[in-house]
């Protein structure tokens, strides 16, 4: 089988894996092929930016994005095709962004009002 060096070869992939990434064989990935598109592709980023503006009022700077989205090729996936949408995929996109800047998860609903406004108030905090 060829490299893996663009998106539409990727969803080949997953369609054969059953849509088990992690039957995706990794020798088989052009990782540098895969980063550039990640790094360049501005439909993939505007994507992530609508999702984390529209959903949890975050501005994200790009180098930030881009960095979450190379170490997460699923992910960075779901912007190409604008799968992020979908509230499992942004819920690991927030996560996953929370994560690289060192806070925990996104609150749920039963987390209460309290936590909740602490948590923005420390994301706030942490974004200045």
């Amino acid at each position: 089988m060829d490299k893996i060096d663009n998106f539409e070869k990727f969803e080949a992939a997953l369609e054969e894996a059953d849509y088990e990434f992690d039957e995706i064989d990794s020798n088989l990935l052009d990782m540098d092929a895969l980063k550039n598109i990640i790094l360049t592709n501005t439909e993939l980023l505007k994507n992530a930016h609508k999702v984390l503006i529209d959903y949890y009022g975050m501005k994200v700077p790009n180098d930030m994005l881009q960095q979450v989205l190379v170490n997460d090729l699923e992910l960075a996936y779901e912007c190409y095709t604008d799968g992020i949408r979908d509230t499992c995929q942004r819920s690991v996109l927030v996560d996953a962004i929370l994560k690289h800047i060192g806070m925990n998860s996104w609150p749920t609903y039963g987390e209460g009002e309290e936590y909740s406004k602490n948590f923005k108030d420390l994301l706030s905090a942490k974004a200045k």
